[in-house]
């Protein structure tokens, strides 16, 4: 089973994630959907702009449109015009009827303004009245062949509203695209059919209808019945145009968001009452949502504004609020590398301060259990030191007295002398001076003292160098380390040889340490024999003591060394650090180095 390391987080992580998840991200989901709230309102707002425009100028032209139909009316109920249908078939000349006729048909035309149309009428007769510019060509005109015609007499009643392009060359001297009131004038009397009037509007006329209603980001198509454009005003330069209204030319009113020319568009479509014909505008969607585009800008700024500003305070409160507990973690990351002189300030008189607090007292109670353990591991110290020289003086004395012993024995009074002189100098160094170092010179001295002692004791045998280097003899060392090595070399390496003794003390500077060396010409032993785990004797107390002396007071770094090959000598090697005279050495028993 695989094992995963859980993720550690910070306490100022955890509240950065905290107001991420309960402030900034609730912040970023209701912004976004608020956001495209607004958006979905400005498109419904566009919407229903657009459609309420394409309503209005529906109306507008179902107005005008009800205008010309009512224009119709009059014709239709017009006495004048009906005696003069029904005089047509006792006519016997043409004479001034036809102007007659004109002049009647023409007096709606001048009286009804609004609306600049053509007439024309169709007599039973096929006689042909009216006001197009080129009537004329009406007796060419097969218009009983067309579907409006036809229309009209399966329901005589009935207003046709259509457009024809056959029609358009006798409305128009350019052919010019008109729309056409159709209907059938009727005997009030009889309901026979008298003729058929036709009422043209040109394209013109239409197009003043909705032209002051749309701008210049706007394109209107109107189309008929049979799904032909009769008038457009195509300002935004649609090329696709009727084949983007193909889909919805049999709906009666809607609206679909499209896309031409790189624009976004918004298609409304809407049918005229009067005629059922449709209409259909096109309007750029970035200029009809411009003004609300602006103000939903204007409110996302505010949005990201508040949701900015709002981060910051929240982030600069994390920071205040965590800044206390990260000085104390800092200050404890402190103490965990040794140092117990610090302090956690106490910033704020809450929870967090009295958790400072309560770590500085903390603190002030391991520095004292610390001084009181170093006070204790100084004195065990200084216990043992001690223990450990009174290990080293019965040997000493005992030797020393036993040497006085032969000479007064022998009668040899001033050698007596010089050897009680040697001994007063090294008890009164012991038993007067407690320091526990002293000048490297001075131990040599005392060195020399008792080296005379026990030399003597070997009747002058033993010959002794003593090669000091001059730099060290300032320094300090601990009193009484080089006497048992000496006492050593004396009784289990150069005893036993009887003869030709030597004896070398050395002491140099090496790799920054001090060394000394004491070597003899003995007859050596087994250096497999480990000294600090046998059993207590004469030769091995000495050596261990040196040894644990060493570590007490200097620390594991330094200590003795044995070299030794039988019949052949011994070579002990003490490594001493280097001491200035003004130095203060407190070693702590943990210390490696």
């Amino acid at each position: 089973m695989k094992n995963y390391k859980k993720l550690r987080l910070s306490v100022q992580n955890k509240l950065f994630m905290i107001v991420f998840f309960t402030i900034v991200l609730p912040m970023i989901i209701a912004g976004t959907v608020m956001i495209n709230q607004q958006r979905k309102m400005i498109r419904d707002e566009a919407v229903r702009a657009a459609q309420k425009d394409i309503n209005q100028i529906s109306d507008i032209m179902s107005n005008e449109l009800n205008h010309l139909k009512s224009i119709s009316n009059l014709f239709y109920l017009d006495s004048e015009i009906i005696s003069l249908l029904r005089a047509e078939n006792d006519l016997i000349s043409d004479d001034g009827f036809a102007t007659t006729m004109n002049t009647a048909l023409d007096s709606y035309n001048a009286s009804m303004a609004r609306i600049d149309f053509k007439t024309v009428l169709l007599s039973k007769n096929d006689r042909i009245y009216g006001s197009a510019p080129n009537i004329q060509k009406m007796h060419a005109y097969s218009y009983k062949n067309t579907r409006w015609y036809q229309s009209l007499e399966v329901n005589p009643s009935r207003i046709i509203w259509t457009s024809d392009r056959s029609l358009d060359f006798i409305f128009s001297l350019n052919s010019m695209t008109h729309m056409y009131l159709i209907r059938e004038i009727h005997d009030p009397e009889t309901w026979k059919s008298l003729g058929t009037l036709i009422l043209g509007i040109s394209e013109n006329e239409i197009r003043k209808m909705y032209s002051g209603y749309i701008t210049n980001q706007q394109s209107i198509f109107l189309v008929d019945d049979e799904n032909r454009v009769i008038s457009y005003e195509n300002n935004l330069k649609i090329t696709t145009a009727v084949e983007m209204l193909e889909p919805y030319l049999y709906q009666v009113s809607g609206y679909q968001l499209t896309k031409a020319l790189d624009k976004d568009l918004l298609m409304s479509h809407y049918t005229i009452n009067t005629n059922k014909w449709k209409l259909y505008t096109f309007n750029d969607m970035a200029y009809l949502t411009f003004h609300l585009t602006k103000a939903n800008q204007s409110y996302i700024f505010t949005l990201i504004v508040f949701f900015i500003v709002s981060t910051i305070f929240s982030l600069l409160f994390i920071r205040k609020f965590f800044y206390p507990l990260k000085t104390l973690n800092d200050t404890m990351k402190t103490v965990e590398k040794g140092n117990l002189e610090v302090e956690a300030p106490v910033l704020h008189d809450d929870e967090i301060g009295d958790l400072s607090l309560q770590f500085n007292s903390m603190i002030h109670h391991v520095k004292d259990l610390m001084s009181e353990i170093m006070e204790v591991q100084e004195l065990k110290r200084k216990a043992e030191i001690q223990s450990l020289q009174t290990q080293i003086n019965p040997h000493f004395l005992y030797n020393t007295f036993a040497t006085i012993r032969y000479l007064i024995y022998t009668e040899k009074k001033e050698d007596v002398d010089k050897i009680i002189l040697s001994f007063i100098k090294i008890m009164k160094n012991i038993l007067s001076d407690t320091k526990e170092l002293i000048s490297i010179e001075r131990e040599i001295d005392l060195l020399k003292d008792y080296v005379y002692i026990q030399n003597y004791a070997f009747s002058n045998k033993v010959q002794v160098q003593y090669n000091i280097d001059e730099r060290i003899k300032s320094f300090q060392t601990i009193k009484l380390l080089l006497q048992p090595i000496i006492e050593n070399a004396f009784l289990h390496g150069l005893k036993p040889k009887k003869e030709n003794g030597i004896l070398i003390i050395n002491g140099f500077i090496q790799d920054q340490k001090v060394i000394f060396e004491v070597i003899d010409n003995g007859i050596g032993f087994d250096t497999s024999i480990d000294f600090s785990k046998t059993p207590s004797d004469s030769t091995r107390i000495g050596y261990r003591n040196v040894q644990d002396r060493i570590e007490l007071t200097f620390g594991s770094p330094y200590g003795a060394s044995i070299e030794s090959k039988q019949n052949e000598g011994t070579r002990v090697t003490l490594k001493l650090p280097i001491i200035e005279q003004k130095e203060v050495i407190i070693y702590d028993e943990n210390t490696t180095g």
